[in-house]
């Protein structure tokens, strides 16, 4: 019997983690690492409770690990910590969630490849794991396995964390960048090697309401509805007909009016302001759920008919809840993170075996 009670979910390298109305958190798909904090290391085709968590309030999925965050504003990670990515300094693993010391109360959570983020309750940032481009933003490239501040933020209301940058939104409506710039992902006007361990602002946007981070690009969401993108354009995740990185924020032209956005490794799926679910870019396991494995540049509809109110995007599958309150994923389903009880993967949303 599946019941609509998912508040939050989170889609990771390979697994999945949603938060449930009573506060409980449920994960499935690959558990080589313990990011589904069961006594086993096998993967989960359908959810699995984890047991020692309460009052959930959000979910951030990395590649290989969980983080989740409660009422009282604690942090909690599991999973594999070889970067220090779960905020602690022992083990390379936990297959057990244990809170992250040294925060204040923390309102919001992101998890990148092998680095998070966290948001405070005062508009401050914080930030642990590993640092190989200066994706922690605190003046280092050492890897942290306790968080430390990012510095030169203030009033900060949305972050994201993609393979290796990190993105913040302040109440002014600018968006800072920091970390990776191979591809010109940092939206700074140039592509380079060197290191940004410390935020920079992307002048040539304004107003903007909040940010997501793929393997190598990044895309904004206006406080009007328009998107823009920059970076690796590799697989057409940038929305543009011409295949070619860019270095500065461009605008998604064929997207319609959005309300939140979000970006998996090398593709992005959007809502629109009618809760409509659209999305683009790189589909060799069907994660764009459009009923096919063709590759496009151009937003399409899932469907006109199915509403959504959250979507995440992981390595290769998707993540959403309707606004039933109903999960649904699609795509890759090697390793059963799609939750629906079988290993097939699947280019429409299935439902989520919820208990």
């Amino acid at each position: 019997i599946v019941s609509g009670n998912i508040t939050a979910i989170a889609a990771g390298g390979a697994h999945s983690v949603a938060a449930t109305s009573d506060g409980t958190v449920q994960a499935w798909g690959s558990n080589e690492f313990g990011q589904l904090a069961s006594d086993t290391i096998d993967n989960a085709t359908s959810p699995v409770t984890i047991p020692s968590l309460s009052s959930i309030a959000a979910v951030a999925a990395g590649h290989s690990y969980s983080l989740a965050l409660d009422s009282e504003g604690s942090v909690w990670s599991w999973g594999k910590n070889t970067e220090g990515q779960l905020g602690k300094s022992t083990a390379e693993f936990h297959t057990v969630p244990a809170s992250v010391d040294g925060l204040p109360m923390i309102i919001a959570i992101a998890a990148g490849h092998s680095h998070s983020l966290a948001l405070a309750h005062d508009g401050t940032v914080w930030s642990w794991g590993k640092n190989s481009y200066g994706q922690l933003g605190n003046n280092s490239f050492l890897d942290s396995s306790i968080p430390v501040q990012v510095v030169g933020l203030a009033n900060v209301t949305s972050i994201a964390a993609g393979n290796e940058h990190s993105l913040a939104v302040t109440s002014d409506g600018n968006l800072y960048t920091w970390g990776r710039n191979t591809d010109g992902q940092l939206g700074i006007g140039q592509a380079d090697y060197n290191f940004h361990d410390a935020p920079e602002h992307v002048s040539t946007l304004g107003n903007i309401a909040q940010a997501s981070a793929g393997f190598d690009f990044t895309m904004a969401l206006g406080s009007d509805g328009t998107v823009y993108a920059w970076g690796n354009n590799d697989d057409g995740q940038l929305g543009t007909d011409v295949i070619a990185q860019t270095y500065s924020p461009q605008q998604v032209a064929s997207a319609p009016a959005t309300s939140f956005i979000t970006s998996g490794y090398f593709n992005n799926t959007i809502i629109a302001t009618d809760e409509t679910a659209w999305s683009w870019g790189d589909n060799e396991f069907g994660q764009l759920g459009l009923n096919s494995l063709d590759t496009t540049s151009t937003p399409t509809t899932l469907s006109e008919e199915w509403l959504v109110s959250e979507i995440s995007c992981g390595m290769y599958h998707c993540a959403a809840i309707d606004t039933l309150g109903y999960a649904w994923a699609w795509g890759l389903n090697d390793t059963g993170q799609l939750g629906d009880g079988t290993y097939d993967t699947h280019i429409v949303p299935v439902q989520v075996l919820i208990p």
